[in-house]
């Protein structure tokens, strides 16, 4: 092995809504409920909005999962994200994920660019 390193940006959660053509080329993390899956392809819904993924090996149909991956664009002009990895993550409790989201958006400081 060589002396380099790899070192992977980091996935910065975002909530599928939030995602537009602005945002290609960077890594993120959405999760969501799989509510179509076709040839290499699903779809992630939030209560924010669906969009279209591209995966190997696709998960079962209403799976809740959690996707890394980076967002490009459809041949529409669409968002959409090619997973670098999807976890089935169905044993979440929601109620209290969602709970620490709204406190974590609220309590902490925003980032300034």
């Amino acid at each position: 092995m060589s002396g380099t390193s790899f070192v992977r940006e980091a996935a910065i959660f975002e909530e599928i809504g939030a995602l537009s053509g602005e945002d290609v080329g960077r890594r993120i993390r959405i999760m969501g409920f799989v509510v179509d899956v076709q040839d290499g392809l699903m779809e992630l819904s939030d209560d924010t909005g669906r969009i279209i993924v591209s995966v190997e090996t696709p998960p079962k149909l209403q799976a809740f999962v959690r996707v890394f991956g980076t967002v490009a664009l459809s041949s529409e002009g669409n968002p959409l994200v090619r997973a670098d990895l999807v976890q089935d993550i169905a044993s979440l409790d929601k109620q209290l994920y969602k709970r620490a989201i709204r406190l974590f958006k609220t309590s902490l400081p925003r980032r300034i660019d």
